[in-house]
């Protein structure tokens, strides 16, 4: 009985990691959001990143914090679009616990990355993916694609839609530390 009992207890855990957010907050239609959503419920990925505007973030400035990444390039109209929004979110829960982190990663248009977060005032502390070692490691194909990690470092989501970054940031900042 106690065996069963553990069993089903291990397994609410789990299930509620992988998938506890709806599919219809993540672009799981598309094939190519597929991918990365294999890192949810495990440790993030190490971040390799160079050339920081608005601030560096280092591991220790992550410990304990809900951690939001924007994958993005210079050439995405959508990545470009959604700044205003993310820099508003930055702004409202930066002080709750929020760390946001802008990953200009592509094999194009990386030089032109700090023309636009001046243009388009990013306020949010971004770097370069110049290897494209974040991009592989967390298995980007399409762009933005946004990830949220939780304060113990777990992926909690990937391939999030932007209109559904705010409800997730709320539910994963309430539940402390």
């Amino acid at each position: 009985m106690f065996r069963l009992l553990f069993i089903g207890l291990l397994f609410a855990a789990c299930a509620t990691r992988a998938g506890e957010f709806p599919d219809s907050w993540t672009w799981d239609d598309a094939s190519q959001a597929q991918a990365p959503r294999v890192l949810e419920g495990k440790p993030m990925p190490p971040l390799k990143l160079s050339g920081w505007l608005n601030g560096k973030v280092t591991p220790d400035d992550m410990k304990g914090k809900v951690v939001m990444l924007d994958f993005y390039t210079t050439w995405c109209p959508t990545c470009i679009t959604d700044i205003p929004h993310n820099n508003a979110l930055f702004e409202k829960y930066k002080s709750k616990g929020l760390v946001m982190i802008g990953i200009c990663t592509s094999d194009q248009g990386l030089e032109d990355m700090p023309e636009l977060v001046h243009a388009k005032k990013l306020k949010y502390p971004t770097a370069l993916d110049l290897r494209l070692a974040s991009l592989k490691a967390w298995k980007v194909s399409m762009f933005p694609t946004y990830a949220l990690i939780d304060r113990k470092g777990t992926v909690r989501v990937i391939s999030l839609k932007p209109e559904h970054l705010e409800e997730a940031i709320e539910k994963l900042l309430a539940e402390g530390t």
